[in-house]
């Protein structure tokens, strides 16, 4: 996992260069984070929590509503180092306040804009033999790395 992930930050690097977000904008952090179990163990041994099995959840969040479990009171992510594919390849180029309008159509960089991320996804989805779930199904109450 931590590999896909370091070729997944190499290969944004441009990317993440033109884009506006920034340390503390948060808005991303409360739309539905979908990881895959092998993500969520990965992150549950790098910082020592147990991870719950989302195999009978599979709920949707209402991200006006509930913020990614590891998301700190700052605006900023306790996890940074070891978060998600979803999270390492979501990116945006206008104005940031149209993040928080949900609905609101905007310029984007996800993870299926990229045929090489593509490919990092699905190996990380051999590996893992099962479907995503919300990274709030895995963790349920709040986690800190700290």
């Amino acid at each position: 996992v931590r590999k896909v992930y370091e070729m997944a930050d190499r290969l944004t690097k441009v990317v993440q260069e033109f884009s506006v977000c920034s340390k503390g904008c948060d808005a991303c952090c409360k739309m539905d984070v979908g990881i895959l179990p092998i993500e969520a163990k990965y992150i549950a041994k790098s910082i020592g929590v147990e991870v719950s099995n989302c195999q009978s959840r599979k709920q949707s969040y209402d991200a006006s509503k509930t913020p990614c479990t590891f998301l700190g009171e700052d605006g900023s992510c306790t996890i940074y180092e070891f978060r998600p594919l979803v999270c390492r390849t979501f990116f945006t180029f206008d104005n940031p306040m149209l993040c928080e309008e949900m609905n609101t159509p905007h310029s984007t960089y996800r993870a299926d804009s990229n045929i090489l991320i593509q490919n990092l996804a699905r190996v990380l989805i051999s590996f893992s033999r099962s479907q995503p779930c919300d990274i709030r199904d895995f963790f349920p109450t709040a986690c800190r790395s700290d």
